[in-house]
């Protein structure tokens, strides 16, 4: 019998079943079933169902005779795919709800984790037609919950398990367990109760309960034209009365939950909390719908809420207390005048607020004009990278040789509000804005950047602007960009901010020609190398141990590391590599380690397959050297990333999946997949068959990627011989004169490999034992 039943009920309209169908069938947990259930024979439906139960047998379609089902409730359909189900599991969901990748591997491991409870409640995320996600409330509270005594409870134990958003699909039952509670001879009865009733019920009749905070189902939210105030008071009413049903349940043995007095007591409160709170936000949710319809809510529900109140019941704390009060009384006109209240209220404060704001920037800029005509103070140095983001890259590494080599000179980070409140302690910042910021940007000798200023800054004779850039490169930039779709920037506004620059630093003579092409101003270019790429000349074989260690590398494994650009034409950051099937096909011998790009926040996905153990997301990692540093090889797609990686003469493999479309959309300056020497690093390849080709048969570390990748380094690592944060403090910051020479290529000796590096160590050891 199958680990999983999926039961999807269907009507007519395929819209989004194949996207349905193809979550669940291209999942890399196989051992399911999915249950197709309806009442509309030769349908488009039922031909699309037809076609993909040919090609998997894995998939049975029901039909579901003399069954019209009402708009939206699919529960005889539902009922009859759960009574034909044989899964250990079932998963109950409906026709526009999606798996995420890896979800039944991550629903399996958590079960067996528990000891296979009644239920296991998890999150999900809904995507409208704009592509646009939101996440679920319930993230924080699902965390909470995984952590409860030995990870399994009861809703009478943990009443606050009842605050997580009541729905069919976000939640996986035993079947045995449902068929019990909700057996055939039950259908009838338990057709007409919401699905609301029906998940809570669940929940409270469950003798064991987990939790995994991790997102594992989608719903495709469709567009509703000139319906949605409608539909929202409608689901809204629907829901104030499912908890109504519930709570008048309890007066029955079939309803009453198992637990003490007290238990009982502190569940029916929690419930109504939700009840009540739940009315609040549909009344909020649907300002724009007509007077009439809202009132109309407003009696119905307040009508709910007198019935179903338990005795010593007080507000909750999140409820509005004037609104709250109104709708106790079921009073909307009394509601309405404490809104419009509220809205001018509001108004008024955003005024103040909006009047406030502007007298502190006007401040603000009057202490900026003050402090210019102030002499610049010697020795002071302003930081920033990656537009306030963190303390890293080339800024960071010239930060660290000026405290070595020049003590005297103070920095300074610019940092935004959450990056500076996670400062290490002693680091000196201020937050990009401020009063400080402009104080710093007035008075601060030396101005070093990988990105540009907050604020129209104005650059003062004596001060000296250092844009250090944060790659080498490989797509169209500055005034490149100006024929390309993904062009968005104001070219105006960036020639005035580069006319500031008085040096731009360079780790190659390919971005020395670059950058003076497309940057055109009087700045000097210094050929330094890359400050950030020093400590790959510099680490060791202990620090290589170490870092790997941290990252729970084992001893032995290959690790890839696998940093995808940004795409322009892409809003969020989707993977353009199947990780699961790349994964699956590389075996235990390597271990994957995937960093999102910077523009993007955690990634849900990302995280859940890491805990599963399929990749490691390394996106939070503070630094991108230690990363590549642990690696045994590099996994690029078009990210600059490669040029400095190619510094440690470590393999890299290219992922090209879309080369043609990026190379339209953004243009390029070297024909990355053309295999020819000083273009081309290493083994090509297009999908995720040839990448697992490449590394089972060895061909990632061949002696033709060997001659490639000399070709490149030959070409893009001409200055990054580990001394390039020194130049520019000695240049720059020193005003020294003398050149340091650069190491030729042939003779540096850039960190070791790790099999290199775990050999060295076990010499090392041997010696001293």
């Amino acid at each position: 019998m199958p680990r999983f039943s999926i039961v999807v009920p269907h009507t007519e309209d395929a819209t989004y079943l194949r996207d349905v169908l193809d979550s669940v069938l291209t999942q890399v947990f196989t051992d399911l079933e999915l249950i197709l259930a309806g009442s509309a024979p030769g349908s488009d439906a039922a031909a699309l169902i037809d076609e993909y139960a040919q090609k998997d047998s894995r998939l049975v379609r029901i039909e579901v005779p003399g069954n019209t089902p009402a708009e939206g409730d699919l529960s005889v359909q539902r009922d009859h795919g759960a009574a034909r189900a044989v899964g250990d599991y079932l998963l109950l969901f409906d026709s526009d709800v999606l798996l995420v990748p890896g979800a039944l591997e991550a629903l399996d491991d958590r079960l067996t984790e528990l000891g296979s409870p009644d239920l296991l409640l998890f999150d999900h995320e809904r995507r409208d037609w704009l592509a646009r996600v939101t996440p679920s409330l319930d993230g924080e509270l699902l965390a909470e919950l995984e952590a409860v005594g030995d990870g399994s409870f009861t809703a009478a134990a943990v009443p606050s398990a009842v605050r997580v958003a009541p729905l069919l699909w976000n939640r996986v039952v035993r079947r045995d367990f449902h068929t019990r509670h909700f057996h055939p001879e039950q259908a009838e009865a338990a057709t007409a109760l919401p699905n609301l009733v029906l998940a809570e019920r669940a929940l409270l009749a469950a003798r064991s309960v987990g939790a995994l905070d991790a997102i594992c189902t989608q719903r495709l939210r469709r567009r509703t034209v000139g319906r949605w105030m409608e539909i929202v008071l409608n689901e809204g009413l629907l829901t104030v009365r499912g908890y109504r049903q519930l709570l008048e349940s309890f007066a029955t043995p079939q309803g009453r939950p198992a637990g003490t007095e007290d238990e009982l007591r502190a569940l029916v409160s929690a419930l109504y909390d939700e009840m009540f709170l739940s009315a609040l936000a549909t009344l909020q949710r649907s300002l724009e719908a007509p007077d009439s319809s809202r009132r109309r809510f407003l009696v119905a529900a307040a009508e709910s809420l007198r019935a179903a109140r338990p005795e010593g019941w007080t507000r909750p704390a999140e409820a509005d207390g004037l609104r709250a009060a109104a709708l106790e009384q079921g009073s909307y006109l009394r509601f309405r005048t404490v809104e419009r209240a509220g809205t001018t209220l509001v108004k008024g404060r955003k005024q103040l607020r909006l009047r406030r704001h502007n007298t502190a920037r006007r401040a603000i800029k009057a202490i900026y004009r003050a402090n210019l005509r102030r002499p610049v103070e010697k020795g002071l140095v302003a930081y920033q990278a990656y537009w306030n983001r963190q303390i890293a890259c080339n800024p960071e590494a010239i930060y660290r040789k000026a405290k070595e080599l020049a003590p005297g000179m103070r920095g300074v980070w610019v940092l935004n509000k959450e990056a500076a409140a996670l400062a290490p302690k002693g680091v000196r910042t201020v937050v990009a804005g401020s009063r400080a910021y402009w104080e710093l940007m007035a008075r601060a000798e030396f101005l070093v950047t990988n990105a540009s200023w907050t604020g129209d800054i104005v650059k003062r004779p004596e001060q000296t602007y250092i844009q250090t850039h944060h790659g080498t490169p490989l797509k169209k930039m500055g005034l490149d960009q100006r024929d390309y779709p993904a062009a968005t920037m104001n070219f105006g506004r960036m020639l005035d901010s580069i006319d500031q620059w008085d040096v731009s630093l360079s780790s190659n003579r390919h971005s020395t020609q670059v950058w003076e092409r497309v940057y055109p101003s009087g700045y000097t270019t210094l050929e330094s190398g890359y400050p950030r790429n020093d400590v790959y000349q510099h680490a060791t074989a202990e620090d290589v141990a170490r870092i790997r260690a941290e990252l729970g590398i084992e001893p032995g494994q290959k690790a890839i590391l696998y940093a995808p650009t940004h795409r322009d034409y892409r809003k969020d950051f989707v993977p353009p590599l199947d990780l699961e099937a790349f994964c699956a096909g590389l075996g235990d011998e390597y271990v994957v380690l995937v960093r999102a790009h910077y523009f993007y926040g955690a990634n849900k996905r990302l995280q859940l397959q890491s805990r599963r153990g399929v990749l490691r997301d390394v996106s939070a990692h503070p630094s991108v050297e230690e990363l590549a540093l642990a690696s045994d090889v590099l996994l690029a797609d078009y990210s600059s990333v490669m040029f400095d990686y190619a510094n440690l003469d470590r393999p890299i493999v290219v992922h090209a999946p879309d080369w043609d479309v990026y190379k339209e959309s953004r243009g390029v300056y070297l024909d990355l997949v053309s295999g020819d020497p000083g273009d081309t690093p290493g083994v090509v390849a297009t999908d995720v068959e040839g990448l697992v080709e490449a590394f089972r048969s060895g061909a990632w570390d061949s002696e033709r990627s060997t001659k490639l990748r000399a070709a490149f380094r030959e070409r893009f690592c001409q200055f990054d011989d580990g001394r390039a944060a020194e130049r520019v403090v000695r240049r720059v910051f020193l005003g020294e004169k003398a050149d340091i020479p650069f190491i030729p290529l042939d003779e540096r000796t850039p960190a070791p490999r790790p099999s290199v590096a775990r050999s060295d160590l076990d010499e090392s050891a041997k010696a001293h034992a």
